[in-house]
């Protein structure tokens, strides 16, 4: 009889075991399911950042070459001003030969001829008029020339400018559309994150659950065979009057005790533990930043207030006009401290800092683009075209990172 209940015992046992082998693969195919679309998911993120990588590298390149157009686009302005300046200046002075010739009757041939004392005289004189007469009109013809020339150079700079600027908004809106695919993405394998951890928490929860009817199984069969070990030694025994039923209690009772000591200790250890990890994050939060040195950054904000008003130009560097990188550049170098000139590689001087932690004079930087910040979650900035140098609101934008230089 005894050896017949072991085999049922046994077979209820391998029974449930076998539940438990079949239910978890199931929920294992799930997980591996989910992960595989994970990886998908994952490997187009991976390859929309290296076409936005390459994206961001392209607005780079435009802005340096934007800045060197900016750059030259005003030393022909500065060089247009001066051949204007001088080409009036000898028109000027054209004009009081002209008056001087006249005042003094030298103004027609006829005048010389009469005026003069000898026809060597006259001879002398009208010479003297023509070379005057030939010098002013070449040399304003050349100033002529040099004007235009100048103008024609300028045309085609601004001409080439504007169609970088062109260029450069279809490489920011499509780097705009891809930092949102990308954020999509990413938010897809957020979520599918969370979708694999509830079906392994799901697949613990089971084993778990067979686990523990495994143990009550293999429990209730060993007090089932202590029970019929113990009636066929009563049965045994009745006849000798040796009874001691006590014998195994103590011993259950003492397995018990030591048991539950075990698990209390444990309990303590992970109370233990966890106290330890809570210490630990409260020493953790109350680190706080390093402290940027501010009477810099409050002179950088001063001299970036006099430029609010001066018109965006794309690739401006001077207060005739700045784009945003130029505009952080000259107000830095105007207090000693010299910076790249585009707004990707002033997103990489310094060092990073929180927009929590931000102090005024630190570069507050976006997708392609850069700010002053100025206190109180404002900054001054140079917008796009058609807009001036203004104070605005940090969060304007998405904030990339915030840079500290001083």
């Amino acid at each position: 009889m005894k050896r017949k209940n072991t085999r049922f015992l046994k077979a209820i046992g391998i029974a449930a075991a076998t539940v438990a082998v079949c239910v978890t693969p199931v929920i294992a195919d799930e997980v591996s399911d989910l992960e595989n679309e994970k990886n998908k998911i994952e490997s187009e993120v991976n390859s929309l950042e290296a076409q936005l990588t390459e994206i961001l590298t392209d607005i780079d390149k435009m802005e340096e070459k934007a800045a060197k157009l900016g750059d030259d686009i005003d030393q022909g302005k500065d060089d247009l001003e001066a051949a204007e300046e001088k080409q009036a200046g000898q028109y000027a002075d054209m004009k009081l030969r002209v008056q001087y010739m006249y005042e003094n009757n030298e103004s027609n041939v006829a005048d010389i001829f009469l005026s003069s004392e000898s026809f060597t005289d006259a001879l002398n004189k009208t010479e003297y008029v023509q070379r005057i007469y030939e010098y002013d009109r070449s040399e304003l013809e050349e100033l002529d020339k040099t004007t235009k020339e100048i103008q024609s150079i300028n045309a085609k700079l601004e001409s080439d400018l504007a169609e970088l600027e062109k260029q450069q908004e279809e490489a920011l809106a499509k780097q705009d559309e891809l930092d949102k695919l990308i954020e999509s993405k990413q938010s897809e394998v957020s979520d599918l994150d969370q979708r694999i951890a509830k079906v392994q928490e799901e697949i613990a929860r089971k084993a778990a659950e067979e686990e523990a009817r495994r143990l009550a199984e293999l429990e209730r069969q060993a007090a089932e065979e202590a029970q019929s070990g113990g009636d066929n030694g009563t049965s045994q025994n009745t006849g000798s009057g040796n009874n001691n039923p006590s014998g195994n209690n103590t011993g259950n009772t003492s397995s018990g005790s030591v048991n539950q000591s075990s698990s209390g200790q444990a309990r303590s250890g992970n109370n233990n533990n966890q106290t330890q990890k809570k210490s630990g994050n409260n020493n953790n939060n109350n680190q706080q930043p390093a402290p940027s040195s501010s009477g810099k950054g409050s002179s950088i904000v001063s001299t970036a207030y006099n430029y609010i008003g001066v018109p965006y130009v794309y690739g401006g560097s001077s207060p005739r006009g700045f784009d945003c990188s130029g505009l952080v550049q000259y107000v830095y170098r105007q207090n000693g401290i010299s910076l790249p000139r585009t707004s990707g590689s002033q997103a990489g001087v310094g060092r990073g800092v929180s927009l929590s932690n931000a102090q005024p004079g630190d570069i507050v930087c976006y997708p392609g683009h850069v700010a002053i910040y100025i206190g109180g979650g404002k900054v001054i900035h140079a917008p796009y075209p058609g807009r001036r140098v203004e104070v605005a609101n940090a969060n304007m934008m998405r904030i990339t990172t915030v840079r500290r230089v001083v």
